[in-house]
């Protein structure tokens, strides 16, 4: 038969493993594929773990390898894991006994009324506190739950930075490159402007031509010339952007970006993600579902608050009424004891916290189906973006292609007298535009094709991820 110590000890166990919700981890809906693109679609996400290699652009990777090691946005999402792990510690230290070193001196008067009345006395003691609250309800485990959860949304905020430093670094990049190839357009536009300006000038000298035809060609020389100041201040702004990533000082990337270079040709993902794979591989999301689960952990430790708490104490010491005598044998003393604290009466404040926790939870859910829908719509407008330029590029080649013949039938005519100089203006100009139409959009594809990866959850694996912040951020010790 169970004595009433036993069935006591029972209902105190059983009631250790019911306190509070248990979290379930969210199951959102996500379809079958997408709207934008019939493409095949894969649940394979290493393919996508290093996306900017696929350009074949040496200094891209290199660029982007250099931001991820440096940056300091990096470094202060790896300081938020530390803090996190450090936070974790900090409640762990609750499950476990407290031993403290404890002296004191105090006048005792009458200290036991009607055992020994008008007794007075001096104490001092010197020894070792011992205190150990018995976390039967989970008061404390819930928390270091929290806390685990914690940590591993600030993993994934990591992941997530990662992700959004290489797209930005990629980003960056290919708009340098891009005001590059527009400025090497530019010049040379300008060279064959000039040269239009000089042969216009030598025809109105020799009387072939006009006063009228002179001044138009140097009017769109002066156009083409500020043009490509505009462009060189733009040149140096996305340079510096990009030093900002890398966490340079301005000019830091002059000498290695100096010289000029084509925008690489872009590539398609050539593994289109599925949406419920997206939704797996994201970090924003896998930071949203622990920043979730922190939050139900959070309540079950504020329902467990409603409960009594159980602690039991010890001292072991030396005592003595005589300070000269504190430190002789007979001066031993210990004692051992529990107590139960059960809350009665608190103006209500243990359960507003329980409502407080209903409140974030709510917040959570409701962030986290943000987010994942967000994702999916993120997904959605990069495909439609990337397909939709690649099919404007194709078409802006063909017509930069007929506006070169155009523009060469239009000077023959102009030196053959069969047509006016404002022909030769207005093809020169329509080539001009082409020709800066198409170079800014294959740079629009190379960027929308990165805005596809990220939405794709592409960058650092969370392995790998995982593998950088142990590196870098230290363990906390157990």
């Amino acid at each position: 038969m169970a004595t009433p110590n036993t069935a006591l000890l029972g209902v105190l166990l059983l009631a250790a493993c019911s306190v509070g919700p248990n979290y379930v981890k969210p199951a959102p809906h996500a379809p079958a594929t997408w709207q934008a693109a019939a493409a095949a679609i894969s649940d394979d996400t290493a393919t996508l773990d290093q996306w900017w290699t696929a350009f074949g652009d040496t200094r891209l990777n290199q660029l982007i390898e250099a931001a991820l090691a440096q940056s300091l946005d990096v470094r202060a999402a790896l300081n938020r894991i530390l803090a996190a792990r450090i936070e974790r510690r900090t409640v762990e230290s609750g499950q476990g006994p407290s031993l403290n070193l404890a002296g004191g001196a105090n006048r005792q008067d009458n200290p036991f009324p009607g055992l020994a009345e008008g007794l007075k006395f001096n104490l001092f003691e010197v020894g070792f506190d011992a205190r150990w609250e018995l976390d039967l309800f989970g008061r404390v485990r819930r928390r270091v739950e929290a806390a685990s959860a914690n940590i591993e949304a600030t993993q994934a905020d990591y992941r997530a930075v990662l992700a959004t430093l290489a797209a930005d670094v990629a980003r960056a990049y290919f708009d340098y490159r891009t005001v590059q190839r527009q400025l090497d357009i530019r010049s040379a536009t300008l060279k064959l402007a000039q040269a239009t300006a000089k042969l216009t000038a030598h025809r109105a000298h020799a009387g072939v031509g006009t006063r009228h035809d002179t001044l138009r060609a140097s009017a769109q020389v002066a156009e083409f010339a500020a043009d490509i100041a505009s462009l060189a201040a733009q040149k140096i702004i996305a340079l510096r952007q990009l030093e900002l990533l890398l966490a340079l000082e301005p000019g830091g990337l002059t000498a290695t970006l100096g010289v000029a270079g084509a925008t690489p040709p872009p590539t398609t993902p050539k593994v289109l993600l599925t949406p419920a794979a997206v939704i797996r591989n994201r970090p924003d999301i896998a930071r949203a579902e622990r920043q979730l689960a922190a939050s139900t952990a959070l309540k079950a430790a504020a329902i467990a608050d409603l409960y009594p708490r159980i602690s039991l104490g010890a001292f072991f010491g030396l005592r003595s009424t005589l300070i000269g005598g504190l430190f002789e044998a007979a001066s031993e003393s210990w004692n051992a004891g529990g107590n139960v604290v059960a809350p009665l009466f608190d103006g209500g404040r243990l359960r507003a916290a329980v409502d407080l926790s209903d409140a974030q939870i709510e917040a959570s859910t409701v962030a986290y189906e943000k987010t994942v829908l967000n994702a999916l719509h993120e997904t959605e407008i990069a495909l439609t973006r990337l397909l939709q330029e690649e099919h404007r590029q194709t078409a802006l080649a063909l017509a930069v292609a007929d506006l070169r013949e155009a523009t060469r039938l239009s000077h023959r005519r102009y030196e053959e007298g069969v047509s006016s100089f404002l022909e030769v203006l207005d093809a020169e100009r329509e080539l001009a535009r082409a020709e800066l139409a198409a170079a800014t959009s294959s740079g629009s594809v190379a960027t929308n094709a990165v805005a596809v990866f990220k939405a794709l959850g592409g960058g650092v694996s969370p392995a790998a991820a995982s593998a950088r912040a142990l590196a870098a951020v230290p363990k906390s010790p157990h």
